[in-house]
Parts: structure tokens; sequence; C-alpha cells
């Protein structure tokens, strides 16, 4: 029987075929063309395999292996900040990008379709689900669950992933321990609270209690939002068209475009 050290040799190698070079050869290789050493040691060399091992023990095949190239785009911001509207903008004008479709327990709002703005599911769909690792990142909001799966950033060209704040932390989590390769992130900010409440009560699809629940749940996500390192950029939707020309143009400068 194989040894855990051997095994994650052969894993490793496994890796490597499949998709390439890991991530640790890449970025050895380009530092030597620019002269410069990388030293690792077989120790922690070691280290990382087992890394990984323990991953695929943990959350199966695919979540050890996802790699997106290019990386996701993540967009986030409080409820009723105006994601949606952008986000149907960037990808109208700029059709390389493309919604990742999350799982979501709560109803449909008027309009949305299922497959197209969410995966509609029962709470027992979802958790079947999250038992079986099938997602990069889920949550509990608001009472409903959302998640983004693992299958939905194998599409083609750049995937946006619309999450919450509990998302951005679980991606940065599944990048942290190497399930994800990266990922850009921005934040959609409101010009003050106020406003977002008007937006979700112009919706007409809210009861009082749930409105509020939103409300007080945005002012925690803005503190975040506003941190320093946690986003790459800030866009504040306080006049729509000019966000929007916003938006489009932060894509073109993540992705050299």
């Amino acid at each position: 029987m194989l040894g855990i050290d051997q095994c994650a040799r052969s894993l490793e190698k496994c890796r490597a075929n499949i998709f390439g070079w890991s991530w640790d050869s890449r970025l050895t290789m380009g530092l030597c063309v620019l002269g410069i050493a990388l030293p690792l040691t077989w120790k922690s060399l070691q280290k990382r395999i087992k890394q990984y091992v323990a991953r695929l023990l943990k959350h199966g095949l695919r979540g050890l292996l996802v790699e997106s190239s290019p990386l996701p785009l993540v967009i986030c911001g409080p409820s009723g900040v105006g994601k949606g509207t952008l986000l149907e903008h960037l990808m109208k004008v700029m059709p390389q990008f493309t919604f990742s479709v999350s799982h979501t327990t709560r109803a449909p709002r008027p309009g949305e379709e299922h497959g197209v703005h969410y995966n509609f599911s029962t709470v027992e769909k979802v958790k079947e689900m999250i038992a079986g690792g099938e997602f990069l990142e889920w949550a509990e909001v608001h009472g409903n669950y959302y998640g983004t799966s693992l299958e939905g950033l194998r599409g083609k060209g750049v995937t946006v992933l619309d999450i919450d704040v509990q998302g951005v932390k679980n991606v940065k989590s599944a990048v942290a321990e190497g399930r994800l390769a990266g990922a850009n992130y921005v934040f959609i900010r409101p010009v003050d609270v106020k406003v977002l409440e008007e937006r979700l009560r112009g919706r007409g699809t809210e009861t009082e209690d749930k409105i509020q629940l939103r409300v007080a749940n945005a002012k925690g996500e803005l503190e975040y939002g506003e941190e320093a390192g946690n986003f790459d950029v800030i866009i504040t939707n306080n006049d729509l068209d000019k966000a929007k020309s916003e938006i489009v143009e932060v894509a073109k400068s993540l992705y050299r475009i």
C-alpha cells in the first residue's frame, strides 16, 4: 500500500498532467526567468502536497482541481444597491463576461427565471449539495440559502459572481486553501443607507420586517466593503449611467481588455 507521501506525489503529478503546471511551478519558472531563485525545500513541498491530499479527502476531486482562468469577477454589495442592473449592462456591452447562476432557496421575484437569474432549489436539495462539497461558497442570508457551485466556474470567458459579504469571505478562503487560483473583487456601495431602504420599498416584494433586516445587514456589509484591502475597486452607485460606465471601465482595466 502506498504511503501518504507517495500518494501525494502521485496525485500532484496527476493534477499537473491534467491542468498543466501547478501554480507553484508556474511562479517558480516566472521568477527564474527574471533571474530570481525561489527556495522551496523538499520538506515544505511535501507539506504542500499533503495539504492537497487533505483537500481531496474533504472536498473530492472537484474541490481540489477547480482553477478558473481567467480569474472570476466577484461583485458584492448590499441588497438594493443595483448590482443586477449593473451586471446586466456589463454583460451586454462585454459578452465575454458570463454570469454564474447561483443556487438559492428563496422564492423567485417577478420577472426572474429559473436557470437565468438563479437556480431555484429546495432547502433539502441545497443542503444535499453542501454536504456533497458541490459549492465553492455558500451562505445563509435573510433566512435563505445561496451558493455558487463549482460547476458554475467551468464556463467560457470571465465568470461573474454576484455574492454577499459572507460569500466573498468564503471565496477568499477558497483562494487561501488553493481551491481557486484567485479572483478580482469589486464592491458596489450606495451613497447612503436611506437610498437602499427606498429602493427596497420600491420593489414591493418585501415585508417590513424583511426590509428592516436587509437594512441592518447592509450597514455591516458597508463596513466590510469600505475596509481597506477587502476589495480591489469600490463603485458608488449614485448616478446609474455613471456607475454603468464605471463598471465597464473597471472590468477592462482588471482584465486588460
